[in-house]
């Protein structure tokens, strides 16, 4: 008999979680995102007793759902154990090494949530013999799941894209965020404007309706905010916070759509140093490298920064900005950007996704009230400059 290879280990037949809700592609200049989860995607409460497995799946699909990554991936439920226990103790990380998994068990942790999947080449046995097969034998042994939500997380608005394009937030022009490949799907959505009492706005935002709230302000002892929701959510805004004023303008189907792979800046004040100096703030890290382009310096303005998290050589290849920002290039890729006039800041490559995890544990908090949410203690990239 010959035997299939393995890219997940699951005693589910059907990948259900695959079918669940999504979050809609959310497009408006100046709308940023703020996921509350105190609700699910019809405006009803999701405080969550239940701690199986698939009620945790998905509500992990209601984030990003999975068919937003990218078609060679490997996401979503990789390892299932035969005997469920229920999720009470869920660990984030970036990768899935054996340090990290030795965390895991000491901690009891029900559910690994790696960024990157710890299964991606098929696997033909599970021994003892390499570090991978060991990580797969001791999740099922002490029955540990994993799930790899990858760039799914990277193309949904909000996700990993929008976090490391965060780092020039007080330098973005209006309108000035756009994904170097966007997604297909683009709904039609409502622009509302909510004018209310300060204390109900606050409300509002707490309720849990998964919509994008813009900065408010306070005008005549009145709060007023911006919201960008479908049809559903605009209908239980009204239905559900009956006083306050709320004015629409839809959006229609041709709206911009920012759910997508990498993203492209328009910025305006920077120069080539303000961004290694707000890159460093962001990430958290020491040092990064810099190749500046030809006839350009660390004092030369940028207009344009287009940003990949991860290895973004194949993403930036053609595009034309100021600067690219990513964790990692291929030597040749640096030069060929360097010659067509863009300048490069490389981080490492996990070092430009990792900080998100921060981020989702909060999320995820919101969401699961009686589980706990941990993030790596040993994650880290392997790569240091010494």
């Amino acid at each position: 008999m010959r035997i299939k290879y393995l890219k997940r280990l699951s005693f589910i037949t059907n990948d259900f979680y695959q079918t669940s809700g999504k979050v809609k592609n959310i497009s408006v200049s100046g709308i940023q995102p703020l996921y509350i989860s105190g609700r699910n995607m019809s405006g009803e409460s999701t405080e969550i007793n239940k701690n199986s497995l698939e009620v945790v799946l998905k509500e992990l699909n209601k984030f990003a759902d999975l068919s937003l990554a990218e078609k060679w991936d490997n996401v979503g439920l990789l390892i299932e154990p035969a005997t469920q226990r229920p999720v009470n103790k869920i660990l984030l990380t970036n990768d899935l090494t054996e340090v990290v998994m030795q965390e895991s068990i000491e901690k009891d942790i029900s559910l690994i949530i790696s960024y990157h999947p710890p299964i991606f080449s098929p696997l033909k046995r599970i021994t003892q013999a390499n570090w991978k097969e060991r990580i797969v034998s001791r999740c099922l042994e002490n029955k540990i799941a994993v799930f790899s939500p990858h760039t799914s997380w990277d193309a949904v608005y909000g996700g990993v894209n929008d976090w490391l394009a965060d780092a020039f937030s007080c330098y973005i022009e209006p309108d000035g965020i756009q994904p170097l490949t966007p997604s297909s799907n683009n709904d039609v959505l409502y622009v509302a404007t909510i004018i209310g009492s300060p204390e109900s706005i606050t409300r509002i935002k707490k309720s849990g309706i998964s919509v994008k709230f813009s900065e408010s302000y306070v005008e005549d002892a009145k709060e007023i905010c911006t919201a960008v929701c479908d049809k559903e959510m605009l209908k239980n805004l009204k239905s559900l916070h009956s006083d306050v004023n709320i004015g629409i303008m839809e959006c229609g189907k041709n709206g911009k759509n920012l759910t997508g792979m990498g993203r492209l800046l328009q910025v305006s004040k920077l120069t080539i140093a303000d961004c290694v100096h707000l890159i460093k703030q962001h990430t958290g890290v020491s040092h990064v490298r810099l190749a500046c382009a030809k006839n350009q310096s660390e004092g030369s303005p940028v207009k344009t920064i287009a940003l990949v998290p991860g290895s973004g050589g194949s993403l930036l290849k053609g595009i034309k900005a100021d600067l690219f920002v990513t964790g990692e290039m291929f030597h040749h890729d640096v030069l060929d950007a360097n010659h067509n006039g863009s300048s490069v800041i490389l981080t490492n490559h996990s070092d430009s996704e990792r900080g998100f995890l921060a981020k989702m544990a909060v999320l995820l908090s919101d969401v699961f009230k009686n589980i706990k949410i941990e993030i790596s203690s040993f994650d880290a990239d392997p790569l240091k400059t010494v």
